[in-house]
């Protein structure tokens, strides 16, 4: 089976927002166990995070749209050439029409989806029908992946928290239903978010764990803890949120714990691209999904796609990459090197190559 592990960046990313939706869609999560079956044992608890994490990795949220889809059209990075395509609409940010729209709810539904399966597994942990020191981790890991997914959604549906923290922010959601939720401000949804990352730091911090893969799986789900949303993955997203609400000293404070965990994450050099261009990123993954088709549709969309097709190129201006990049004018050694590894000169477009340069390439990497 292939077995590749998306990336999730935790830079501090600038991203368009969206227009806040004021209320859930009617859709309840299903189940295929009884709650009492499910979580009468680790290893019911442990699948429970297999399903979110799963459901993560599927196209329409981090498989693809909250990574090298939708999100990044919004920040103009690439998109298609047709000009009657959703991309083309998206990269307008023309949020009235009905494709852009789906698109926007889609990924709002999703999200908040996968949110109520992490409240699922918290709720069953506050009174366990059994006893072990594993459920107090898990509880860390689960606060700490609740607050990731709220954290994405305020950065994307509601005002940067610098210029608007007393506007409308986003439902913070405790409950496994999809039920309307009280709407926090700005302020209040990242108040929400860093008193989880609190308890989850406070829960995970004792856990000695190296964060690392070797391009399997395991069946040991306190191994290979990349691909959990471990205490490193605490540390950084309290970074972003840090930085995100303008408090520099914090987010460096939280950065540096985990650069300091050099047994785990050591910076690859400016012209290294290739050693972390993907799984297994060996000093650099901080936190990942496993998405078993993703070089595939990566390969569909970048790779293949021609002039003229429906889908037409998605790709992007040479010009406008130049600026973004500030690959002219900049000093002597001051140039970015991501616009080279990351894309290639194709006719009157750069192509996006950021994971694989060829159909070739991206077929060895995924088996």
């Amino acid at each position: 089976m292939k077995k590749t592990a998306l990336y999730i960046a935790f830079g501090a990313l600038s991203l368009a927002a969206l227009p806040s939706c004021n209320k859930f869609l009617d859709v309840q999560p299903k189940g295929t166990l009884l709650q009492e079956v499910q979580f009468s044992s680790l290893q019911g608890y442990y699948d429970a995070f297999y399903g979110v994490y799963g459901t993560m990795a599927k196209s329409d949220l981090y498989g693809q749209r909250m990574t090298n889809g939708f999100v990044d059209e919004l920040a103009q990075m690439f998109g298609s050439t047709a000009a009657t395509s959703t991309s083309v609409k998206t990269r307008a940010y023309n949020y009235t029409d009905v494709s852009v729209q789906a698109e926007i709810y889609s990924l709002w539904l999703g999200q908040y989806q996968v949110i109520s399966y992490v409240n699922n597994i918290l709720a069953n942990l506050e009174s366990p029908s059994f006893s072990s020191s594993h459920l107090s981790q898990l509880k860390g890991e689960a606060l700490g992946l609740r607050a990731f997914l709220h954290f994405d959604l305020v950065r994307l549906f509601a005002e940067d928290y610098q210029r608007g923290k007393d506007s409308r922010g986003i439902p913070y959601s405790y409950d496994f239903n999809l039920k309307n939720r009280t709407v926090y401000t700005v302020a209040g949804t990242y108040e929400n978010i860093l008193k989880d990352l609190d308890e989850a730091e406070r829960l995970l911090s004792d856990i000695d764990e190296t964060v690392s893969l070797d391009g399997t799986q395991s069946t040991d789900f306190w191994s290979r803890r990349a691909v959990h949303f471990n205490k490193y993955a605490v540390y950084a997203t309290k970074a972003r949120v840090y930085q995100a609400m303008g408090n520099s000293a914090k987010a460096a404070e939280y950065a540096k714990k985990v650069t300091d965990h050099t047994a785990s994450f050591k910076l690859a050099g400016r012209n290294s691209f290739e050693s972390v261009r993907r799984f297994p990123a060996t000093g650099e993954l901080i936190f990942g999904l496993y998405a078993n088709s993703f070089l595939d549709d990566f390969a569909n969309r970048f790779l293949k796609n021609v002039a003229g097709t429906d889908e037409g190129v998605q790709a992007h201006s040479r010009s406008v990459l130049d600026q973004l990049y500030a690959v002219t004018g900049a000093a002597a050694g001051a140039i970015d090197n991501r616009q080279a590894a990351f894309y290639r000169n194709v006719d009157t477009y750069q192509q996006f190559i950021r994971f694989a340069s060829s159909s070739e390439e991206a077929t060895a990497a995924a088996t």
